[in-house]
């Protein structure tokens, strides 16, 4: 999680619109649904018009009998021609009749009747208010809203002038009938309105959402690559700017690793551009694959692409890392029904070590990538070496075992492992050895940590296996029959690769049955994992393999797990050995030990014995059998054959 996402190709789509086009046709779709909208309203309002002006006439001549009677079939006349224009689609034309035909109605019937006393008709006044309001016009809003003011101030000037006084009229059915049909018409009115208003600020925070969204989608792509759908160089440096402020606060360094395709022009130019997309994305997707959660892959652009590593607890977290990607892409892509390889050159920057500012980490480590690359490419490289001198020695090993491995430069060392007795060989452990050219050999305490945490021990565990099974079959061949061979396995082997299809194949392969291998587990790895691993070891030894536990004593020593794997030996760590003529504590943990393998049928082996006097106190403690310098070191393969020719005492296999 890592934390990108999985990647995928974006979707294909035609030509983007322009987005001031986009702009223009949203407005005028804008102004289409006002129109309809108020096109339908003034349908309404003029509906409630007829009806109410035909209610009203009607209860004119039938209760009152008033001189208003003439003016509302006028204003009949008036609102049903303005229905028909409103269904011609003449909004206008339709909307000043009706505001007009309100107006001077209402101001006929309040001159001739009882002027600003008559409650229903001033009230009448507010209808064309309403309706210009529904209109959206300002302008004539306020014309319309002017006018009914000037209409009413008229109206009540004739009372306080007396030049047309009014008379106020006994209040009878007529006028409430009038009274609630106005109120009724004006109460209809603005419900409506008060409906289109609620779906206005509905339809606006519906607008507003959308363009939130289609603003974040717009930040979010300003920082994706199109094509992998990773983050791009912008989005990688707000992650750098967050995660430096915590690694400077933790105290922790960050690492910037900046990769660059090898062969990426070749199968562009050669398959096509389609496939060289192509093949990115499945770049993308075996990054991520390899990173750990918190890591942050990005693409920068043509074939380069980086990954932010944040909380690197120690040294060979870089290394480790560094080698997985480097690793990784060694393997084939398919690509258009081709296999592909697409390896790469890494270059490593440091934060707070090689810089604080990321512009200037991207371009150092951009200049290791280069150095990477010129010193033959499918390779890595680290900036300011002086500084990361540890990470520096990691990344040189694991350059070094790959080349060692591809080059041939591994080799195993045999040393005799004794019955202390009588003095016969029961048998060898295989050491592994890498002779480097101008350096020698190198021990193994410099290399196997490193390939342990990067991975490469499963590599380098699996020749082991088939050379070990290859020189059993020579020795074989040359007439020295019945020599075993103890193989240490790593717990790492056992974690990622296939080790009991690897055991098969490289007993297969030399023609050899199985027990004429021994496999030397440590105790942790037994106890890690104890189901799974009583499994395997049980398969494992039906086939014939025998098993001892390496360095008996300085893991979890426990008599229950012995009690549950089908071992045949333990092996005595040396730090017991070395000094157990005189360290009578010593003395105890190996006749312990001794008692213990007894008791449950093991045989005991002691490693390290360099001296007579060690090799006589660990006879006398129970231990028959030792390994170590007292009778041989380490032996290349002809020279143990030699030493073994020598003593003249293989015991069979």
């Amino acid at each position: 999680m890592n934390a990108n996402g999985p990647v995928t190709a974006p979707p294909t789509t035609g030509p983007p619109e322009h987005p001031a086009r986009a702009e223009i046709d949203a407005e005028e779709n804008l102004l289409e649904k006002r129109r309809r909208l108020v096109l339908r309203r003034l349908k309404q309002f003029l509906g409630m018009a007829v009806a109410g002006t035909l209610l009203l006439l009607l209860n004119d001549l039938l209760l009152v009998h008033s001189s208003a009677a003439p003016s509302l079939v006028v204003t009949l006349g008036v609102f049903f021609t303005a229905l028909c224009l409103s269904y011609q689609g003449r909004a206008r034309a339709s909307l000043i009749l009706l505001i007009t035909g309100v107006l001077a109605t209402v101001g006929v019937v309040l001159w001739l009747e009882q002027g600003i006393r008559d409650s229903a008709a001033v009230m009448a006044m507010t209808f064309p208010v309403v309706v210009s309001a529904m209109a959206g016009s300002r302008p004539l809003f306020f014309t319309t809203t002017a006018l009914a003011a000037l209409v009413l101030m008229a109206v009540a000037l004739g009372d306080i002038t007396g030049l047309h006084p009014h008379h106020v009229r006994p209040v009878r059915l007529s006028a409430l009938i009038s009274l609630e049909v106005v109120m009724l018409a004006v109460g209809a009115s603005i419900a409506l309105i008060a409906r289109d208003l609620r779906h206005a600020l509905h339809d606006a925070y519906q607008q507003a959402a959308s363009a939130r969204e289609a603003r974040r989608q717009m930040e979010a792509l300003a920082f994706l690559d199109p094509l992998t759908g990773l983050p791009n160089r912008a989005a990688m440096a707000q992650h750098f700017e967050r995660e430096a402020a915590r690694a400077s606060r933790d105290q922790r360094r960050l690492g910037v690793f900046f990769l660059d395709l090898d062969n990426f022009k070749t199968v562009n130019d050669s398959l096509g551009h389609p496939a060289g997309d192509a093949l990115l994305r499945q770049v993308a997707e075996a990054l991520l694959s390899v990173v750990r959660k918190g890591d942050v892959v990005s693409r920068i652009g043509g074939d380069e692409f980086m990954v932010l590593v944040p909380d690197l607890q120690s040294d060979l977290d870089v290394p480790a890392l560094a080698d997985k990607l480097v690793k990784r892409l060694t393997q084939p892509f398919h690509v258009d029904g081709a296999s592909v390889t697409a390896t790469c050159s890494l270059g490593i920057a440091l934060y707070p070590d090689d810089g604080h500012d990321f512009a200037e980490l991207v371009k150092r480590a951009d200049t290791a990538m280069y150095h990477a690359k010129n010193a033959g490419r499918n390779a890595l490289r680290l900036f300011n070496e002086d500084m990361n001198s540890n990470v520096v020695e990691h990344l040189h090993l694991l350059n070094g075992m790959r080349q060692a491995l591809e080059h041939g430069r591994f080799e195993l060392h045999y040393q005799p492992q004794i019955n202390i007795r009588n003095g016969d060989i029961v048998g060898c452990e295989a050491l592994l050895r890498w002779r480097e050219p101008g350096l020698g050999l190198i021990p193994p305490s410099r290399f196997i940590p490193a390939a342990e945490k990067s991975g490469l021990i499963v590599e380098i565990g699996t020749w082991v296996l088939q050379e070990a099974c290859r020189q059993i079959k020579r020795w074989d061949d040359a007439g020295l029959p019945g020599i075993t061979v103890a193989v240490n396995l790593s717990s790492v082997q056992f974690k990622r690769g296939d080790i009991e299809q690897v055991i098969l194949n490289a007993l297969d392969s030399a023609r050899l049955t199985a027990n004429r291998l021994e496999l030397e587990l440590t105790e942790s790895l037994l106890i890690e994992d104890s189901e799974r691993f009583s499994g395997l070891l049980k398969r494992l030894n039906e086939l014939g393999l025998t098993f001892s536990i390496d360095d008996f004593g300085t893991g979890y020593s426990n008599l229950g797990y012995l009690n549950r794997f089908d071992v045949d030996r333990l092996k005595i760590d040396r730090s017991f050995v070395h000094d157990i003529c005189t360290d009578t504590h010593h003395q105890t943990i190996v006749r312990a030990v001794v008692q213990i393998a007894g008791s449950l049928g093991m045989a005991v082996i002691a490693e390290g014995v360099e001296d007579q006097a060690t090799a006589d106190k660990l006879l006398e403690l129970g231990c028959e059998l030792g390994q170590g310098w007292l009778w041989s070191p380490a032996l290349a393969a002809d020279d143990y054959a030699a030493y073994v020719r020598q003593q003249g005492r293989a015991a069979p296999a």
